[in-house]
């Protein structure tokens, strides 16, 4: 395992873009941690970049990542996980959705190992457990859930997925 900590977001982004730049053949990946507080935007919102870039404490990083997905606050208080893997993976063999499966369910195994009670939301319960959180919060990652992210007891988020699929390969990445 390699893990880099007390990282920069960009330093992340570089990492993972990397990794995709050539053909995957096999699986890797890294954990992160943060040194300072950053805000990390979904490959679908670079309008929101000129309003966050105006209002942007100073020493807060900013970035737009590659991945779909809401915005994420993060810094000394998050755990990421960037995990690439080969196109035929079979992780990521049965769809787009499915493909956050397995590591959803890592998740809530090593959540449980440390003691934390987590359940892993599968596709079919997305809108019921949406529902009960009230209004969605579409820009922000924590303001909704997706199918396999994890919640805890109260139906709150604790880790969101996302993805971004090349012909070189897939990366998934995580947040907790």
């Amino acid at each position: 395992m390699q893990a880099r900590n007390d990282s920069t977001i960009a330093q992340e982004q570089a990492w993972n873009s990397q990794q995709l730049a050539a053909p995957v053949t096999a699986p890797s990946f890294r954990l992160w941690t943060y040194r300072a507080p950053a805000i990390v935007l979904g490959c679908s919102q670079r309008a929101l970049l000129p309003v966050a870039e105006a209002r942007l404490p100073p020493g807060t990083e900013l970035v737009q990542r590659p991945s779909g997905g809401g915005a994420v606050l993060a810094g000394p208080w998050l755990v990421s996980l960037s995990v690439v893997l080969p196109t035929a993976h079979p992780w990521v063999s049965q769809g787009l959705v499915d493909s956050y499966r397995e590591l959803g369910l890592l998740h809530a195994r090593v959540l449980a190992d440390l003691g934390v009670p987590a359940q892993v939301l599968p596709a079919a319960d997305v809108a019921q457990a949406n529902a009960s959180m009230g209004p969605a919060v579409d820009w922000a990652c924590y303001g909704s859930l997706a199918p396999w992210e994890l919640t805890d007891v109260r139906n709150r988020k604790l880790v969101g997925l996302a993805q971004r699929r090349q012909r070189n390969g897939i990366l998934l990445v995580a947040g907790t």
